[in-house]
């Protein structure tokens, strides 16, 4: 899909062919996948008609999946700080900030579920002990 600034009808008829192709390929059938399109932009015409609307590039998912494939790439000793940087297009101070989150994240994951591995055990030997 080749990228380009589009303005105005444009961007709606380009939402509108981007959400038809998806409702296709998860099998809607052609006719109510124009149909679907035409009406989600008509819908979304009358929300914000007349706004200006910025789309970031990467979402909480996108990033979170990036930031998890750094540590992991990082910790298999698979690329070094400076390649993933260039690689993913960020600097080298992000990327160390992405490894000590992530750890940070991934020690809180595994202290919350052994405490809650605790609980659950802590429940089992009150139940059995009455």
């Amino acid at each position: 899909m080749k990228i380009s600034r589009k303005s105005g009808h444009e961007v709606l008829s380009h939402f509108a062919a981007m959400l038809s192709a998806l409702l296709l390929r998860k099998g809607v059938e052609e006719k109510a996948a124009d149909d679907i399109s035409v009406e989600a932009l008509d819908t979304m015409t009358k929300e914000f008609g007349g706004q200006q609307i910025y789309f970031p590039r990467d979402f909480k998912r996108q990033r979170d999946d990036r930031d998890s494939t750094i540590f992991e790439r990082f910790q298999r000793n698979e690329a070094s700080i400076d390649s993933l940087a260039y690689e993913y297009g960020i600097s080298a101070r992000q990327v160390y900030s992405i490894i000590a989150a992530e750890r940070e994240r991934r020690r809180r994951e595994r202290e919350d579920a052994e405490q809650a591995a605790r609980a659950k055990e802590l429940a089992r030997w009150k139940r059995e002990k009455l």
